[in-house]
């Protein structure tokens, strides 16, 4: 069996076909036991984060030939990555971790400064774990009609976030917004679960695009991981009350 698969495999029971999360305490258990019994080897690119990343179909495939460690849990905020650091990153010695967290925080009431402190917090504990910088990828909140009344905070998550990155090296934070609407700010139905809130197979491919660019600007995949299918990437501003009435 690959490692590249290996990896995988540990977070299978908890995303593959799963339409609810198992409790965290449960998913943090099997992650600690995936990685007694398959450690990673070193170079893997390490996702770490919420349903984002635990539903994320085909992860390892995405980013075939590089080696994944798929170490996403559902509702998972960035208080709770921050906790259970040790667990999510030590094992992992990763060419480059990517970081979907902060949307379930805002959703439970945080304010984006919470979010941006919690975030220094975990930059503070990952320069800890890793004396040599890792290039970080983190994909802002994304735009939701599910979460539309709350994409003023969402929005201004992703500029605190950019504020706290900004001085560091090796950390990037996209606004995913962009690829996600069209020029008249509405939302694409299609690339988002019947939930309105998850993404579809086809958000997942915007995703995919989106982080792999990423990647390679921060050398850590090649130039040709930038190809793949770039649906979404018509441009346009986010506006919520748009966004409630899908386009045609």
């Amino acid at each position: 069996m690959s490692w590249r698969r290996r990896a995988l495999l540990g977070s299978l029971p908890l995303w593959l076909g799963a339409a609810a999360p198992l409790p965290t305490s449960e998913q943090l258990r099997l992650f600690a036991s995936a990685d007694e019994v398959a450690p990673s080897p070193p170079g893997t690119v390490l996702f770490v984060g919420s349903s984002t990343i635990r539903l994320w179909p085909r992860l390892a495939d995405d980013f075939a030939p590089l080696a994944v460690v798929q170490r996403g849990f559902g509702g998972a905020t960035l208080a709770e990555v921050v906790t259970h650091a040790d667990v999510l990153f030590a094992p992992h010695r990763p060419a480059a971790i990517v970081l979907y967290a902060g949307e379930n925080d805002i959703a439970a009431g945080a304010s984006p400064a919470d979010v941006a402190e919690r975030f220094s917090d975990l930059l503070d504990r990952l320069a800890v774990l890793y004396p040599e910088p890792v290039p970080i990828i983190v994909p802002g909140p994304k735009p939701s009609l599910a979460r539309a009344e709350l994409w003023p905070a969402m929005q201004a998550t992703t500029v605190a976030l950019s504020d706290v990155a900004s001085p560091v090296h090796d950390v990037q934070v996209i606004d995913l917004a962009p690829r996600l609407v069209g020029p008249e700010g509405r939302l694409q139905p299609s690339l988002y679960a019947p939930d309105l809130l998850h993404f579809s197979e086809a958000g997942y491919r915007v995703l995919r695009a989106i982080v792999a660019e990423a990647l390679v600007d921060a050398g850590a995949i090649g130039e040709s991981g930038r190809d793949g299918p770039q649906p979404g990437s018509a441009g346009g501003t986010f506006e919520p009350v748009a966004a409630v009435t899908p386009a045609p």
